[in-house]
């Protein structure tokens, strides 16, 4: 039951795929400058623009170099890259509008599923678990940590039992609108997500780290919300919505 269990929320949260934020780490001179984030790159942004973006990149890299130390910032660096695989194999399955549409469907309705089975406090409880499943301050899908999270709720049977059922009825439905090729993507895509939280549990990250990891992340997105115009923004905000539904999460100035 519980390595079922554990699977529970990976078929639903790989749809939420890990992607590298836009601020990424201390070792990578010029990143923003030569690889920009692939919904910024669309804005037709200005020089100036670019410049300041650079500007936000070269200090939030100053400052999490600040915070971790040798062997850190070498895990962070090798996390970096292997979201960077992620979402390329993400993007490798080619899934059509109306399979995203899809796929935000089925995520959407499973999170309400998960949620009715909790109780208030179980619901209170994961809600914190979220705001601290990641050391990077990356939040969870909203509302959901991973499965370690809801595996400290201290389920009763039956709520395990609903929750298996959950996931069983959404692995059939992603099943139904993925081809058979899709399908082994997405089950390889999925090994790599849990190999990837390891590697990001191996880190070890203080309390006092990840709360400076949230931080960093929160205000670079604010900074670059500030650059942006109204209409880049409103851009932004679709272009993300429209990632999210094929794997990708919010990103930078997404409301």
């Amino acid at each position: 039951m519980k390595s079922k269990f554990l699977t529970l929320l990976a078929g639903v949260a790989a749809v939420t795929l890990i992607t590298a934020p836009l601020v990424v780490n201390a070792q990578r001179s010029n990143l923003l400058a030569q690889r920009p984030h692939p919904a910024l790159s669309n804005l037709d942004l200005t020089s100036e623009q670019q410049t300041q973006l650079e500007q936000i990149r070269n200090n939030a890299d100053s400052q999490i170099a600040g915070i971790l130390n040798p062997a850190q910032q070498q895990q962070f660096q090798s996390i970096q890259a292997q979201r960077e695989q992620l979402k390329e194999a993400m993007k490798a399955m080619n899934l059509t509008s109306e399979q995203k549409e899809q796929m935000r469907s089925i995520k959407q309705s499973a999170k309400q599923q998960m949620a009715g089975v909790l109780t208030d406090e179980q619901r209170q409880q994961l809600r914190q678990e979220r705001q601290n499943a990641d050391g990077s301050g990356r939040k969870g899908p909203r509302g959901f940590g991973g499965p370690e999270a809801l595996l400290s709720l201290n389920l009763t049977s039956e709520q395990q039992a609903q929750l298996e059922q959950i996931r069983n009825s959404t692995d059939s439905q992603m099943a139904a609108i993925l081809n058979p090729g899709q399908q082994q993507q997405f089950q390889s895509i999925q090994a790599q997500r849990e190999q990837l939280k390891e590697a990001m549990k191996a880190m070890n990250l203080t309390p006092e780290q990840k709360e400076q990891m949230r931080s960093i992340r929160q205000s670079s997105r604010q900074q670059v919300s500030g650059i942006l115009t109204e209409e880049q923004q409103q851009q932004l905000r679709q272009e993300m919505r429209s990632r999210r539904g094929g794997g990708g999460r919010r990103g930078p100035g997404a409301q």
